[in-house]
């Protein structure tokens, strides 16, 4: 179960890098 929490926390960091590196792209 924890495992899958920090699987879970790691995507959520990697989104939210991908979208701030999106929307550096746009800017």
């Amino acid at each position: 179960l924890q495992l899958k929490e920090e699987l879970s926390a790691r995507a959520v960091v990697r989104l939210a890098a991908a979208t701030k590196t999106r929307m550096r792209a746009l800017v």
